[in-house]
């Protein structure tokens, strides 16, 4: 379930917070909703790159409702996902790059 999903990962309740800040910035019509387009530059503004074909099959993933658009938890569990994933493949690099 998406409480035990979120104790596995590396995500501070600031970084939480954030994400959830930027979820409310891009829903800018109050539609408690994003859609591929928005989930486009939202990524990007917290630093995870991505194209419109990305952000389309991110949604298509992760669209618990089958509605076309990621809700607030929805989306918040795909943030937390990737910058989870985003983090531990940094952390992997530097620990491969300190045994050499």
């Amino acid at each position: 379930d998406l409480t035990s999903r979120r104790s596995k990962l590396l995500i501070s309740s600031e970084e939480r917070d954030a994400i959830r800040a930027a979820f409310h910035k891009v829903d800018t019509d109050g539609s408690n909703s994003i859609e591929p387009a928005e989930l486009e530059a939202v990524m990007c503004s917290l630093g995870l790159d991505t194209t419109r074909e990305e952000a389309e099959a991110l949604v298509a993933r992760n669209d618990a409702d089958g509605n076309g658009s990621l809700d607030i938890d929805e989306f918040t569990a795909l943030m937390e996902s990737l910058m989870s994933k985003q983090r531990q493949e940094r952390e992997a690099k530097r620990a491969k790059a300190l045994e050499m």
